[in-house]
């Protein structure tokens, strides 16, 4: 007999062997399940794991006696008693206050997520907290943790630190950590981050050092209350996007972003001057807030962006080059309402454009040079479009008022308090 008939043999014979075990369990299984009280024990266990599946508890010592703890998966408990430690099989800790120093055991290894919340201020060491843990959240009331409390957790991935945490030194966060966020008091006061930071969360209200964040980071997420001007090459080269917060109110030089930048978003209070070659070639999306209303010279935005949005507040005319060549999605707020009359002024790349509730100020024999694909406008517009207007490239128009829009030829029309008209004109 040949090698390849031994094993065609071989893999039948494992087939059959497979459908064997396979009536033998579904023999098994109809036994098991045909056996009254073994069906009411599967019911019943069912049942408290669904009823005791995330449990609330105000000490560990009411858990120790608790007959049914062996199923609580989610904990949540108001202090943690030496001596009385946490069951095996609870996956997610929430320590919502106390303040007592932990055996080394009173957390299982089985939890993989720990909150200490507002109130909690237990003063861990090493050891105490199980290597296990891939979430660690320390927020608001929290002081005090061992410096390598945190180190020594090398399956952790995402670390939560809150606004009263101060003691953080160099080198405390281990590399494992991917995501991280950080009140303003312990980014202002402590040293470095760990090498593979893919997002960072700040909140300072100082000055950024040189240095502070390391070049794996390629998100940053400025705090609410981060307003202080960026010093030039603080910021690393890998960063690919920066969402600046709520008050951040401050010019923005030359140098200060980084070469490899792809995303920017500005939040509220923004209103400041963008200057010439401020904003990296790289920039493919760019949102302004509410506040912003500075005038957008020719050619200071780069060419290579594909989105571009501007907040409620804008309103500024708009010239030839103002809007770069490759733009994709252009989206006005609600005070627009400058002329646009030039064919120049709106790039051909343009996809999806919409406009705000006040615009009504548009040539609409510009909109047929077009290849927009979905068209917007606000509750004032009423200039009347033909459909000579129209590009053949639309797909959806949004309009309120339907009297400015011829509507012959067009074969479905639904009007709604914000119209959506998918374009179906016959033929």
């Amino acid at each position: 007999m040949s090698d390849t008939d031994n094993k065609q043999n071989s893999v039948v014979s494992e087939k059959e062997n497979t459908k064997s075990n396979v009536r033998d369990l579904d023999c098994l299984f109809s036994l098991v399940w045909c056996n009254i009280y073994i069906r009411k024990e599967i019911f019943r266990h069912v049942e408290l794991y669904r009823k005791n599946y995330g449990f609330k508890v105000r000490d560990s010592r009411t858990l120790y006696y608790l007959p049914t703890k062996g199923y609580i998966k989610h904990l949540t408990i108001d202090n943690i008693i030496s001596g009385y430690p946490i069951p095996f099989g609870v996956n997610a800790l929430i320590v919502r206050g106390g303040g007592s120093t932990l055996d080394e055991n009173s957390i299982p290894d089985s939890v993989t997520s720990l909150s200490l919340n507002k109130y909690s201020n237990i003063k861990f060491e090493e050891g105490q907290i199980p290597s296990s843990l891939t979430f660690l959240e320390v927020n608001r009331g929290f002081q005090q943790l061992n410096k390598n409390v945190v180190f020594n957790l090398n399956l952790l991935e995402s670390l939560i630190i809150g606004d009263d945490f101060n003691l953080l030194e160099p080198n405390q966060i281990p590399s494992t950590v991917k995501t991280l966020q950080i009140g303003e008091r312990v980014f202002r006061r402590n040293g470095e981050l760990p090498k593979k930071i893919k997002v960072s969360r700040v909140q300072p209200k100082r000055v950024i050092g040189s240095n502070s964040i390391p070049q794996s980071v390629t998100q940053i997420i400025f705090g609410d209350y981060y307003n202080t001007s960026i010093k030039p090459n603080v910021l690393p080269s890998s960063v690919e996007s920066i969402t600046f917060g709520l008050s951040f109110n401050k010019p923005i030089g030359l140098g200060v972003l980084p070469l490899n930048l792809t995303s920017i978003t500005f939040d509220y209070h923004f209103d400041q001057e963008i200057k010439p070659l401020v904003l990296p070639q790289t920039l493919r999306y760019l949102k302004f807030g509410f506040e912003f209303n500075q005038a957008i010279e020719p050619f200071v935005l780069p060419e290579s962006l594909t989105t571009l949005i501007f907040g409620c507040m804008f309103n500024q005319q708009l010239l030839p080059g103002s809007i770069p060549n490759k733009v994709e999605y252009l989206r006005f707020a609600h005070y627009f309402n400058k002329p646009i009359t030039q064919n120049d002024i709106l790039p051909q790349s343009l996809k999806k454009l919409r406009f705000g509730t006040t615009f009504n100020s548009l040539n609409p024999d510009i909109l047929s040079n077009l290849n927009i694909e979905e068209l917007g406008f606000g509750m004032d517009f009423k200039i009347p479009i033909e459909n000579k207007h129209l590009p053949p490239s639309l797909k959806i128009l949004q309009i309120y008022n339907k009297k400015s829009i011829d509507l012959t030829n067009w074969k479905e029309i639904n009007f709604h308090t914000y119209e959506k008209i998918k374009k179906n004109k016959i033929n």
